[in-house]
């Protein structure tokens, strides 16, 4: 009898540490974003999925208060490239430049998508109707809003991260929110594919917001592209900026 009452008793307690073990591990599971811990990919507190949802943020008409020129550098592992943009009202003019040499500069509407290419050596121009690149959010997808800051040109830009596995890609932003409205529409239709922009395109209450710093890694955290604007200025730009010079000529297949 005392032996059949031991072994009760002690099938008894390893039932009642198996559910206080299943307990602990339900209770400290995040269903977001898997576990709680704090991240391991930097010193960011602990990361927040953003919620997906329609983008309600989005003015249901073309809205940009923005007018000025924005400067910023492109660095991949094959090219490094400096830009001049400068936007008024719904027009886009791109300068791009390598090693001081302004070879190529894009006029965008983004209101009728029009795209003016100017090739600036020949004195041609050609004319191509954007086509707008859907990013379409799954599960492969996280957006992580972190609490961090920083100062970048006089502005303070919080950390935003997209991160896709299937992909082995994730983006870092640090972003400002001082009314950038053009820039919604711009990478919808300006280097769409490139996965900083489609990924930007994916973050909820993003309208009015632009990365001022891009940082775009593999999982294994090798860099392999970045953008860092180096110049905002604020200014009324002449709108003989946007049409195509006299001088250049259609090309043409």
């Amino acid at each position: 009898m005392l032996i059949c009452k031991g072994k009760t008793n002690l099938r008894l307690m390893v039932i009642l540490f198996f559910l206080f073990y299943v307990l602990m591990a339900l209770t400290s599971c995040n269903p977001l974003a898997g576990d709680n811990k704090a991240t391991s990919i930097d010193s960011a507190p602990k990361p927040q999925l953003a919620a997906m949802t329609l983008r309600t943020d989005v003015p249901p008409v073309f809205t940009n208060n923005f007018s000025g020129v924005v400067q910023f550098l492109e660095k991949s592992l094959f090219d490094t490239l400096l830009y001049n943009m400068y936007v008024y009202k719904n027009y886009i003019r791109i300068d791009k430049f390598r090693k001081k040499d302004n070879f190529e500069s894009l006029i965008i509407n983004l209101t009728e998508n029009n795209i003016y290419i100017l090739n600036h050596s020949k004195h041609l121009y050609s004319e191509i109707k954007a086509v707008e690149e859907k990013a379409n959010f799954d599960s492969t997808f996280k957006i992580i809003k972190t609490g961090n800051e920083k100062n970048i040109l006089g502005k303070k830009c919080k950390q935003w991260r997209v991160k896709n596995v299937k992909e082995n890609t994730e983006v870092t932003y640090w972003v400002d929110s001082s009314n950038y409205g053009f820039f919604y529409y711009l990478i919808k239709v300006w280097n769409s594919t490139s996965k900083p922009n489609k990924y930007f395109q994916l973050i909820s209450n993003s309208f009015n917001c632009m990365p001022l710093e891009i940082v775009e890694r593999n999982l294994l955290r090798d860099i392999k592209s970045s953008i860092n604007v180096t110049k905002i200025e604020y200014a009324t730009v002449d709108t003989n900026t946007f049409k195509v010079p006299y001088n250049y000529t259609l090309f043409s297949n």
